[in-house]
């Protein structure tokens, strides 16, 4: 099943840079017929806005329009989706220096761990099915033309499932789309940007999706608060329970072994 990425901010030094972030978020979609969906949702939004067909939804763009991020928002929650988010906090000292190699790392090694459970319930529930068992997880990343990046993003993707015996290689395919012809790698962006805001301290668009922060999802399993749940949700529910050793919120504070700290 597909999963479409998109990042914000810079990986470049502080001192050089306007953003003193880099953020990662992936939505993923439970089925083709849901991403169908969503588009659909998604061009309808924009026709009864007024928009061009070609309109790029994006959420640094939208600070002047909120009935479009509030459209935008109420009509994507009508269909089925999670998402995962990360950021990196340059300002701080562990961060201050660090490389763009060493940020698109941790970056993307946090988003891949955070989705591992989710990957790993929709692969029970296709084995189950064995005309379906071989299919692997997608992964679709906004073409920002950085190859670098996108090794870093299949290296650590395609290696969920290695550790197994014998190895469940969950995800296959990894590539570049363009944004503008993606409504999904769209509405990857405007979670990016709803829940960067959130961190800022400006939770307003964040309060509408938080409901499919993969990061909370356990949480609200164990404490009995997830409702009108269709059996994806539930799956993905009793997956995200796993053990999951890094938190897909804010990662200044995670340091994998290895990696440069400044003075």
């Amino acid at each position: 099943m597909p999963t479409f990425i998109d990042e914000s901010g810079d990986t470049g030094p502080c001192a050089e840079v306007a953003h003193g972030y880099f953020r990662l978020a992936a939505v993923y979609v439970p089925s083709h017929e849901e991403v169908e969906a969503i588009r659909a949702e998604i061009r309808v939004v924009r026709a009864a806005l007024g928009l061009r067909a070609d309109y790029e939804f994006k959420f640094a763009k939208t600070w002047k329009y909120p009935e479009r991020r509030e459209a935008f928002f109420h009509a994507v929650m009508e269909r089925d989706f999670r998402f995962a988010f990360t950021s990196i906090d340059k300002t701080r000292p562990e961060w201050k220096y660090a490389g763009k190699e060493e940020i698109h790392r941790s970056a993307s090694t946090d988003l891949a761990a955070t989705l591992r459970p989710t990957y790993l319930a929709a692969h029970r529930s296709r084995v189950l099915n064995i005309s379906d068992s071989l299919a692997k997880e997608q992964v679709i990343i906004d073409d920002n033309r950085d190859n670098t990046f996108l090794a870093m993003v299949k290296q650590q993707f395609r290696g969920l499932g290695k550790t197994y015996d014998p190895p469940l290689f969950l995800v296959g395919k990894v590539k570049f789309r363009d944004s503008l012809h993606e409504e999904l790698i769209q509405l990857a962006d405007m979670i990016c940007g709803a829940a960067g805001a959130n961190l800022d301290g400006k939770p307003t668009w964040y309060r509408m999706i938080e409901e499919r922060d993969l990061s909370l999802l356990g949480k609200k399993k164990r404490a009995g608060e997830l409702r009108n749940s269709p059996p994806y949700r539930d799956q993905v529910a009793q997956s995200s329970a796993e053990p999951n050793p890094v938190r897909s919120r804010s990662i200044s504070s995670y340091q994998p072994s290895g990696y440069g700290t400044c003075p």
